[in-house]
């Protein structure tokens, strides 16, 4: 399905200029935008029967498909482009919930599921949890047998408050609790929503999980 938006996208990503992506807009509503599109439109009801909190909204406000430029204000790249595609499916509580993710580009395509870039007060909601031991050796022994793979940043250190010598320190070291694991997006649409909607639920332990410490309904 995204066989030609990753030829678009490492051909921009040689020619990170607006002069050149203006001259194949055309090219990137047709193999990058349109598809991801579809594909945020067939996942809905997929979305749906998996949780009424979480949205796939696939055009207009509040899209589920991020933007192709770059926020360059605060970056020493100014590249005005990304050279890759992003869908965010959010959570109706906001950003301190979980949601889940699609990231599309050369040699790095993937589903990914879980929180990023927590506020400190959440953040200690889902160590306290992990600390606790409430199955989150569970929840690790399904992520793995999935082929999931953490993701993010991580103390060097357990975090004050926490015993170092707990049996899930390294997790509670973790400052972002998402997952992620590859996705052949090159499949055709039908057969790439199933591979999704596999992932998803091969994932959703993690959902639960961290739905319950943040006290958000799934």
């Amino acid at each position: 399905m995204f066989a030609p938006a990753l030829t678009f996208l490492d051909e921009l990503a040689q020619n990170n200029n607006k002069p050149w992506f203006e001259a194949n807009r055309k090219r990137y509503e047709r193999d990058v935008k349109e598809p991801a599109v579809a594909l945020v439109t067939a996942l809905a009801p997929r979305l749906a029967a998996l949780s009424p909190h979480l949205r796939a909204v696939a055009t207009g406000t509040g899209s589920s498909v991020s933007r192709i430029h770059r926020d360059t204000r605060f970056s020493t790249d100014k590249s005005p482009y990304k050279n890759y595609v992003g869908m965010h499916f959010t959570h109706s509580a906001g950003k301190e919930a979980p949601g889940l993710h699609l990231h599309i580009s050369r040699g790095d395509c993937g589903v990914g599921l879980g929180v990023w870039m927590l506020e400190p007060p959440e953040l200690l909601k889902v160590r306290t949890r992990i600390s606790e031991g409430r199955d989150w050796a569970g929840v690790r022994a399904a992520l793995d047998a999935s082929g999931f793979r953490f993701i993010g940043e991580a103390l060097k250190r357990v975090p004050r408050g926490f015993p170092a010598d707990h049996p899930h320190a390294a997790h509670l070291c973790r400052k972002t609790f998402g997952v992620g694991r590859s996705v052949d997006v090159t499949l055709p649409q039908d057969q790439l929503v199933d591979a999704v909607t596999a992932a998803w639920r091969a994932g959703w332990p993690l959902m639960q999980f961290t739905c319950a410490a943040l006290g958000v309904p799934l």
